[in-house]
């Protein structure tokens, strides 16, 4: 740029002192480079409106900025003093938030605000007893340390969160015995050591004073005392032992948590005859236990459920019984199973004294079966080597017992091909709501094992023969005859129980034997191992079977539903019916017999039998009540007697005007009935019988009387109407008489032959008239003032049998019936048509309209062509 002019010296000095603005620029139009505002006292630099002494629009840079004040845009740097004294260096945000931000690290020795100081590695507040609070910014965490760096927290004082605390390492709570940790909050998660049956909770020396749980689960727990709502679990209930599958024989067995392994164990250990009457109590569970199982006197082996408390034995002893019963002592809701001939679900135990309460067998199902099974034989029947379900032998019981029993109820034996209970030498059964399935006999009670009633002779030796052939009828004969009891009575009462399927039902063997069924069911009996339900495979007297004088009492039902009371009565209510044997019944020392359905009686006895409202009494038939009724399924009644049939007789004011009343009437030595009114028999007779009609037996003659007056006398072939000797008769009406080829029955006169004429021929050239209707050569004329009509009825029709054609009325239309009917067809001669009155006009009878020319027609039919093709 050119060079205008140089001002220097004392004239530079003089332009310099100025009272207005001063620029420093190249051109008029730049902005100055630098601008000195004179007025407010302010200097900017590339720019001619400074706010502030100095301001800089664009960057400023200094290697040494020292200043006592700075306000970059919003933020002011600043050193306080008052009244001579150093306050401090300031930095402020004029407006909103101040930011310190860097990309490496700010290093500041001590940082304060109003309340909080941060010294080194120390945070405080300078208010006393002022809190200091850390809040991050919604979801955001308070972190000490890291994943990498684990540093630790040490809180000298409280640690108060009102949020949660989480921790990511161990959680040391005090590093002393008498540092203590207080929780005043609830716990809201699981609480889970870092090994399994590690640590302790609590210690022998100091131990929690109350543990609230809602659930409680461990392996074991090991109490002095254990109450539940104010109830000790720890405390024993008293005379009940337990066993468990769960259990430990080691273990004391008279707590529910320390129960035995074994029932044989347990047996052992009770001491019935020093502690009283005691329970062992079996949880479910499947028992293998060695056999026998002697059960002490008052001891009751009791299990949790008849289906889910299993006994079997071990394979050393699966051929011995299983449990051996004294007195007073009980077995209940148990299953027995899986154990093999000779052995029994129950024995009597040896040398066991019955004399007070016999051994009671409650709620049991055996169930066994034979050694060789297969797909047609599940159950092995055929083996016969299955265990059986009870021995009641008194001879193995102590001589003191003079009545040794034992007593069943609600039991079940399954024992395929072999006995279910056995009973002999003088015992007493009991058997209540009990069944046995598939048993070769299902209650076989006998004198003795062996016996001579097998001969051969009767139709069952063989298979009673062969249920001993598992061994105990060798082993055991001689023992059942050498027991005190034996030879002394056999007695079983059974009430409402069953044997299903097997060979034989119950047996009684020997005079001492005796049975008493009630409501027994036999099911299919003889039917073996067949489970079908086949009727036919029933074999009836192998139901109940009496050897040598041995006694069953009963009432059964069986497969067919035949009720029967013994061997003499039997009720089949497939059918309905009811029979008596009398052959086996003894009615001496019955006085009467009655019989009640409930609604009628029939009453039976020496003198008479009455059966409702009928009494016969020795040749007597009367009413106790009311009409005696003959009444036949073959709709006729027959009196099968020679000398005569007597019936009701008396005078005529001695009727008793009944309806079918039947008499002889001693006044006018007639048989008479009674409908509606008299009717005299040996002729036809009116009520007061003045009116008849009767055979003259002496002239052969038919004799018409009408109040006491003859009016007509069939002879011969004559009907003969007027008799001088009878005088003037009036009109007699016949109905059906008949004459040969002609038949007149009520109004219809017809003819009997097949496609014979019936004529009405006139004498000479008269006429035949029929009331109003005359017939004369081919020309029928009604001679009345009426219609002549021929009607028909239902699907009837009249037909005009003819090809020659047939002639209807004609006429003009002055000669149209003045008050025509419905359907008057008539020749229209002045029209010429057929036409028909249809109840209000006179109509062409093939319709209305004009005709239809022929060019008409053939229009029609073209259009009809077109459009239906």
């Amino acid at each position: 740029m050119a060079q205008l002019g140089r001002i220097s010296g004392q004239l530079l000095r003089e332009n310099l002192l100025r009272d207005s603005n001063l620029n420093f620029k190249n051109t008029v139009t730049d902005t100055a480079l630098l601008h000195f505002d004179i007025q407010n006292r302010n200097i900017g630099i590339n720019t001619e409106s400074p706010s502030d002494a100095l301001e800089i629009p664009s960057t400023a840079k200094s290697t040494n900025l020292i200043a006592n004040y700075s306000n970059i845009s919003n933020i002011s740097l600043q050193y306080i003093t008052d009244n001579g004294n150093n306050i401090g260096n300031e930095i402020v945000a004029n407006t909103g938030d101040l930011f310190f931000r860097s990309g490496n690290v700010i290093n500041i020795s001590s940082l304060s605000t109003d309340s909080i100081n941060f010294n080194n590695n120390v945070v405080s507040t300078y208010t006393a007893n002022e809190d200091l609070e850390i809040r991050p910014n919604g979801n955001g965490k308070f972190v000490v340390g890291s994943a990498s760096n684990k540093t630790e927290l040490n809180i000298t004082g409280s640690l108060h969160s009102t949020g949660d605390i989480i921790f990511g390492a161990d959680l040391v709570l005090g590093n002393d015995s008498n540092d203590s940790v207080n929780f005043e909050a609830d716990v809201n998660s699981d609480i889970v050591p870092d090994q399994t049956n590690q640590y302790n909770l609590g210690s022998a020396e100091k131990s929690w004073q109350d543990l609230h749980s809602n659930l409680l689960n461990g392996t074991k727990v090991t109490v002095s005392n254990l109450n539940l709502d104010d109830v000790s679990l720890a405390r024993r209930q008293g005379n009940i032992f337990y066993v468990s599958t769960l259990g430990d024989d080691s273990n004391v067995g008279d707590h529910q948590h320390g129960a035995f392994r074994t029932l044989k164990h347990a047996l052992e250990v009770v001491d019935a005859s020093s502690a009283g009457p005691v329970i062992v109590h079996v949880f479910p569970g499947e028992y293998q236990e060695e056999l026998p199982l002697t059960v002490p006197e008052r001891v009751t082996i009791s299990g949790e459920d008849i289906r889910n408390t299993i006994i079997k034995p071990t394979f050393a002893t699966e051929t011995n019984s299983v449990f051996l019963l004294n007195q007073n002592c009980t077995v209940e809701n148990i299953t027995i199973k899986d154990f093999y001939s000779p052995g029994y679900a129950f024995e009597f135990a040896p040398d066991a004294i019955i004399t007070e309460r016999s051994p009671y067998v409650r709620n049991i199902s055996v169930i066994t079966k034979g050694s060789v099974t297969s797909s047609s034989d599940p159950r092995g029947f055929d083996s016969g080597d299955a265990g059986s379900g009870a021995l009641v032998n008194g001879a193995v019981v102590n001589d003191l017992t003079e009545n040794p029993s034992m007593l069943f109820h609600n039991t079940t034996f399954i024992t395929p091909g072999v006995n279910a209970i056995e009973m002999t030498n003088g015992v007493r059964v009991e058997w209540l709501n009990s069944f046995t399935y598939f048993a070769n006999i299902g209650l076989y009670a006998f004198t003795s094992i062996v016996n001579d009633s097998l001969d051969g002779d009767f139709a069952t030796d063989t298979a009673i023969t062969e249920s001993y052939d598992g061994g105990d009828a060798t082993t055991e004969s001689t023992t059942i005859l050498d027991g005190g009891n034996a030879g002394s009575a056999i007695e079983i009462r059974s009430i409402g129980s069953a044997c299903v399927y097997g060979n034989f039902g119950a047996v009684a063997e020997g005079s001492e034997t005796l049975m008493y069924l009630i409501g027994h069911n036999f099911a299919y009996i003889g039917s073996g191992k067949d489970v079908s339900n086949d009727r036919t495979l029933t074999l009836y007297d192998q139901e109940t079977v009496e050897i040598n004088q041995g006694k069953i009492y009963y009432t059964s039902t069986d497969a067919d539903g035949t009720f029967r009371i013994g061997d003499a009565f039997f009720v089949d209510f497939e059918d309905g019916t009811t029979s008596i044997d009398i052959d086996n019944i003894d009615f001496s020392g019955v006085s009467s017999i009655v019989i009640n359905d409930g609604g009628n009686i029939t009453y039976i006895d020496g003198s008479r039998i009455d059966i409702g409202n009928i009494r016969f009494s020795g040749n007597t038939v009367f009413s106790l009540d009311g009409d005696i009724i003959f009444k036949s399924a073959t709709l006729k009644t027959i009196f099968d007697t020679n000398p005569g049939f007597k019936i009701a007789s008396g005078t005529t004011a001695q009727r008793k005007l009944e309806q079918s009343d039947f008499r002889y009437n001693t006044d006018n030595d007639l048989f008479e009935g009674f409908s509606t009114a008299n009717t005299g028999f040996a002729g036809v007779y009116s009520d007061d019988q003045n009116t008849f009609i009767s055979a003259n037996n002496l002239q052969g003659d038919i004799v018409f009387v009408a109040d006491d007056i003859e009016t007509a006398r069939i002879s011969g072939n004559n009907i003969n109407l007027d008799d001088s000797s009878i005088g003037q008769i009036g009109n007699v009406e016949f109905n059906g008489v008949y004459n040969g080829n002609i038949l007149v029955d009520n109004n219809v006169i017809r003819t009997t032959e097949s496609n014979s004429d019936l004529e009405l021929l006139p004498n000479g050239a008269s006429y035949t008239n029929l009331e109003d209707l005359s017939i004369y050569s081919n020309i029928i004329e009604n001679f009345k003032d009426s219609n002549f009509s021929i009607a028909v009825t239902d699907q009837g029709y009249v037909k005009f049998d003819t090809s020659g054609g047939m002639v209807i009325p004609f006429g003009t239309d002055s000669d149209r019936p003045e008050t025509p009917e419905v359907g008057d067809t008539r020749w229209n001669t002045e029209q010429e048509y057929l036409e028909v009155y249809t109840g209000t006009e006179w109509q062409r009878a093939a319709g209305t309209g004009e005709e239809v020319t022929e060019d008409l027609m053939k229009e029609i039919v073209d259009i009809y062509t077109l459009v239906l093709g």
